[in-house]
């Protein structure tokens, strides 16, 4: 894992239940984006946090949470300065039209534009991002300090990680021959399908023969 995401995991609540990813840092001058519905509804993981520096160096990070057909998205940035500022929590679905933005509940305001284009930004950079390293914490269990910490209701300091390198998928090949048997149980990442003229998404979902045992990918940084 980053430094980064090593400091702002042991500061975030249910910071376990969210697969991280570090942007680096941001340019100083502005970045142009493409505003893709279809892209930013369909997050690498339904629980995602990115991280980064923006362009003065100080830390953001923002969380998004995929719904049926929504994303719920809040974000800090400037964090462990006087001027940090905190978006508040708004929701974006894909329609005909492109993206419909919705507050979380019936009545409150939407962030203002400048917040959700900036939010909105970050997550464009990650999706069109060709490779994504993923990492998620787990608190170590055995960790006397760990058990007296949560014992008091306080954040575990030390982790272990489980790390994911997310590539293009390769090129399609000719069918060589031979059979494939069952495989093992296994978790298949959402990933895009072209279906005729279109291309459609697909989500994460398990796959495989259970009897015949798991399998959990895991790749050390």
């Amino acid at each position: 894992m980053t430094p980064l995401i090593r400091e702002l995991v042991s500061v975030t609540p249910e910071s376990e239940s969210f697969m991280w990813f570090d942007l680096g840092r941001f340019p100083s001058e502005p970045v142009e984006f493409m505003m893709d519905p279809d892209k930013l509804i369909h997050l690498p993981y339904k629980r995602t946090a990115i991280a980064g520096l923006d362009s003065h160096g100080d830390k953001f990070m923002l969380v998004a949470i995929m719904g049926d057909n929504h994303v719920t998205v809040t974000g800090i940035s400037g964090m462990g300065t006087k001027h940090f500022t905190q978006t508040e929590p708004f929701a974006y679905v894909a329609t005909d039209e492109g993206l419909r933005l919705l507050p979380p509940d019936p009545g409150e305001k939407l962030p203002d534009n400048k917040q959700v284009m900036a939010l909105l930004s970050v997550i464009s950079r990650l999706a069109d991002a060709t490779t994504k390293t993923g990492y998620q914490p787990t608190a170590k269990a055995n960790s006397p300090t760990n058990k007296r910490r949560i014992a008091k209701g306080k954040l575990p300091l030390s982790y272990d990680w489980h790390t994911v390198v997310i590539e293009p998928s390769p090129p399609k090949t000719e069918h060589q021959g031979g059979t494939h048997a069952s495989p093992r149980q296994h978790t298949r990442r959402g990933h895009w399908r072209t279906v005729g003229d279109k291309v459609v998404w697909v989500r994460d979902c398990i796959v495989g023969d259970a009897s015949l045992g798991s399998v959990f990918k895991d790749y050390k940084a």
